[in-house]
C-alpha cells in the first residue's frame, strides 16, 4: 500500500530513529491497488421505500385538487350570489396570481431549503384547505338578505353591492388558496427529488400527472348530486388527507441538500445569462399560459355548445357528456401524456421530448378555433 498515513508524533517520539523514517518515505510503490478511507455509505435506489413515489404521487393528486374547486362550482355562485359572468376570469386569474407569488415568496426565503420539505407540505395542504373550505360562509346570510331586499326599494343597489363584497371576499380566499398551493406543488417535487440520484424524470412526470389529475378531480365531484358546499369541502378533506401523508409518512430524502444561503438578487440575471435555463423558463411560461386558458375554456364553450344543440332541438347528446364530465376528462387525460413523457425523456432526453409536446400543444391550440 503505497499511501502513507502519518499520524502526529507524541514527545516521546522526538527522538525516533530518523534513518527509518527517510525508508518509510522512500519507498518504492507497491503492486497493490491504492485505496482510500471509506466514504459515508451513500444511499442507493434499493434503499429508498417502495411506498415513498406513490405516497407522493397520491398526495400531489390530493393537494392539486384545490386548484379549480372553485372553478367547478362557480355556476351555482353566479347563481346563489348573484356574482357577475366575469367571475370565471377574475377567480382563475386570483389563484394564478396567488400561485405566482407563493412561488416567489418561497423561492425568495428558500423555504423548502431551510425547512423540512415533508413539513411544509404538511403546512401549506392544512392552510391551502382550511382557505378552500371557508369559502362556503361566505354566503351564510345571503338568503337572509335576499329576502330582506325583496321588499326593499333600493333592492338592485343593495344586492349589487353584497354580490361585489362576496366576489371580493371569494377572490382573496382564491389566492391565499394559490399561495399555498406553491408550497405543495413545486414543494412535492422537491420532496420526491431529495429521494432520487437518478431516474428523477420518470418520478417528475408522475408527479405532473399528478396535477393534471387532481385539477380535473372537482370536475368528477360534480357528477355526484349534492350541494356545491360540499364539493369545496370534500377536495378540503383530500387535500389535508394529502398533506398529513406527507408531513407524517414520507421520509426526507437522503440526498436533501439543506440551505442557508441568503437571496442574492444579481442570481437572478446570473441565471437568465444561461442561454438554456432562459429557453426553457420561456417555454415553460408560455406552456401555462395556453394550459391553463384552455383548461378554464374548456367547461364554458362546451356548456356553449350544448346549449346551442338544446336551442337546435338536438336532444342525441347524453346527459353523461355535460360540461363538467367532459372538463374532467380533457383535463384528466394529461395525466397519461405526463406519465408517458416521464418515461420517453429517460430514453431520448428532456429536451427532445419537451420540445415535441410544446410543439404539438401549441399546434393544437392554434388549429381549435
Amino acid at each position: 500500500m503505497n499511501e502513507i498515513w502519518r499520524m502526529p508524533q507524541s514527545p516521546d517520539d522526538d527522538n525516533g530513529d530518523d534513518d527509518k523514517e527517510a525508508e518509510m518515505e522512500t519507498a518504492p510503490p507497491s503492486d497493490e491497488p491504492e485505496t482510500k478511507a471509506p466514504l459515508s455509505p451513500t444511499p442507493t435506489p434499493t434503499q429508498r421505500p417502495w411506498f415513498v413515489l406513490p405516497a407522493i404521487v397520491l398526495s400531489q393528486f390530493a393537494g392539486t385538487a384545490l386548484w379549480f374547486a372553485g372553478n367547478a362550482v362557480l355556476d351555482d355562485l353566479v347563481d346563489e350570489w348573484g356574482l357577475p359572468e366575469s367571475s370565471l376570469g377574475v377567480m382563475t386569474s386570483s389563484v394564478q396570481l396567488g400561485f405566482i407569488a407563493g412561488t416567489l415568496a418561497f423561492a425568495l426565503y428558500s423555504v423548502a431549503d431551510r425547512f423540512l420539505p415533508t413539513k411544509v407540505f404538511l403546512t401549506c395542504a392544512v392552510l391551502g384547505s382550511a382557505f378552500n373550505a371557508i369559502i362556503p360562509f361566505l354566503g351564510w346570510n345571503v338568503d337572509e338578505t335576499d329576502n330582506d331586499n325583496d321588499a326593499n326599494e333600493s333592492s338592485s343597489s343593495s344586492s349589487s353591492s353584497s354580490s361585489n363584497l362576496l366576489l371580493t371576499g371569494l377572490i382573496v380566499l382564491r389566492f391565499a388558496t394559490g399561495f399555498f398551493l406553491a408550497g405543495i406543488y413545486p414543494v412535492g417535487m422537491k420532496v420526491a427529488a431529495d429521494h432520487y440520484q437518478s431516474g428523477l424524470g420518470v418520478a417528475l412526470g408522475w408527479l405532473v400527472g399528478a396535477l393534471a389529475l387532481g385539477s380535473s378531480f372537482p370536475f368528477l365531484l360534480r357528477q355526484i348530486p349534492q350541494p356545491w358546499q360540499a364539493l369545496l369541502w370534500e377536495t378540503s378533506l383530500i387535500a389535508l388527507l394529502g398533506g398529513l401523508t406527507v408531513g407524517f409518512i414520507v421520509p426526507n430524502g437522503p440526498y436533501r441538500k439543506a440551505g442557508t444561503k441568503k437571496f442574492e438578487p444579481r442570481a437572478l440575471w446570473t441565471l437568465f445569462q444561461n442561454a438554456p435555463f432562459r429557453s426553457a423558463a420561456f417555454a415553460y411560461w408560455g406552456h401555462m399560459w395556453e394550459l391553463y386558458a384552455f383548461w378554464t375554456w374548456c367547461p364554458v364553450v362546451w356548456e356553449a355548445y350544448l346549449e346551442e344543440e338544446r336551442d337546435n332541438h338536438n336532444n342525441d347528446v347524453p346527459d353523461f357528456w355535460s360540461e363538467s364530465m367532459v372538463t374532467f376528462f380533457v383535463i384528466a387525460i394529461g395525466a397519461v401524456g405526463c406519465i408517458l413523457g416521464g418515461y420517453a425523456s429517460a430514453r431520448y432526453g428532456s429536451a427532445t421530448v419537451a420540445f415535441t409536446a410544446l410543439a404539438t400543444s401549441g399546434s393544437l391550440c392554434l388549429l381549435s378555433p
